[in-house]
Formats: C-alpha cells, sequence, structure tokens
C-alpha cells in the first residue's frame, strides 16, 4: 500500500502508478524521515523516483523490490556511465595540468618549453 503524507492509495489506484524516472538514489540512515517511506530502516537502498502524471518535485522514495530489476539496473548503469565520464574528465583535467606544470618548469630552466622541435 502506498502512502504519502497521510492519503493512502486503494489497490485499483496503485496499479495506475508508472514510472517516469529514477532520478536519485540514497541509503537510508535509521533517523530521517523520507517523505511517503518514513523512517526507513538504516542501510535500506531508497531510490528517488518520478511518478508519470505527477509533478517532479514531488519527493517520493522506493525501495528497490517496488521498482522492478529493469528499472534499477538501468538506473544503476547510467549511474556507473556518469561516474566513469567524471573519473575520465579529471584524469584528462589533471594530465593537462601536470603537462603545463612541466612546461612551466622547463620555461623558468631556460629551455623554452618541452617542445620536441
Amino acid at each position: 500500500m502506498r502512502t504519502y503524507e497521510g492519503y493512502e492509495w486503494t489497490e485499483e489506484e496503485e496499479e495506475n502508478f508508472e514510472v517516469d524516472a529514477l532520478v536519485g538514489r540514497l541509503v537510508a540512515d535509521g533517523t530521517t524521515r523520507y517523505a511517503n517511506q518514513g523512517v526507513a530502516s538504516a542501510g535500506t537502498v531508497l531510490y528517488r523516483v518520478v511518478w508519470s502524471g505527477f509533478p517532479a518535485d514531488l519527493l517520493w522514495y522506493e525501495p528497490a523490490k517496488n521498482l522492478g530489476t529493469d528499472l534499477v539496473a538501468a538506473f544503476r548503469a547510467a549511474e556507473e556511465a556518469e561516474a566513469a565520464q567524471a573519473a575520465a574528465e579529471a584524469k584528462e583535467e589533471a594530465d593537462l595540468l601536470e603537462l603545463e606544470a612541466a612546461d612551466a618548469a622547463a620555461r623558468s630552466q631556460g629551455m623554452g618549453g618541452c617542445s620536441v622541435w
């Protein structure tokens, strides 16, 4: 049974819920109240859900068991791809900074840069 701010949906109403998107994930700390979930047990993974036909700012959290493995797997894959992209960008930035530092050091030693010409 889904509830939100004291309202309990009937079984028939629940059948009309369709996930539009999963937009976040958190691990419950066992003390914080999470909108429709109340206080979830510490360690419970909750996914932030946007339901079709409802405003995106409606705070709604669901555990994976209520969402289906395909939705959760797709969200986790997107999350991992985003993390890999961020890591690649951070490495590229670090490499560039390292090259710039080496070039600056070479210039300060009167070598005119690190050109191979």
